[in-house]
């Protein structure tokens, strides 16, 4: 188990969901997660990131270090006030925070790349 101490900047919730800043010796970090409005009191709180190693992602440069790179072509996109989903084809999508989203900032008919980790892949016999 990975641990990064850091310090909430803020807290921004909608739909359920909250979307955490943190302060950390690496830079800013989000943590999205279920709405937990005690976090709200506890701004400039010292607190710990905890996450598993297989979720760390590694990369030189532009080559990331990753397997299973899907090439997507985007549908459409649905943006919310914390979070945006971007359709494509064969029924697929991804969901990422709107900080995240205006950084790629991807439009519809563009392709993009998409990255899934193995260990976050399910398998069901059909």
């Amino acid at each position: 188990m990975n641990i990064i101490k850091g310090q909430i900047l803020s807290v921004q919730s909608a739909d359920e969901l909250a979307l955490v800043s943190v302060q950390s010796k690496f830079g800013k970090i989000n943590v999205l997660m279920l709405d937990f409005n005690a976090l709200e009191t506890k701004l400039k709180a010292d607190i710990a990131l905890l996450f598993k190693e297989q979720a760390l992602i590694l990369a030189k440069s532009e080559d990331l270090g990753l397997e299973n790179v899907l090439n997507l072509k985007v549908k459409s996109i649905h943006k919310g006030q914390i979070l945006t989903q971007v359709f494509f084809d064969d029924d697929l999508s991804a969901v990422l925070s709107n900080e995240a989203f205006s950084k790629l900032e991807p439009r519809v008919d563009e392709l993009v790349l998409g990255f899934i980790s193995p260990s976050d892949i399910s398998i069901k016999v059909l």
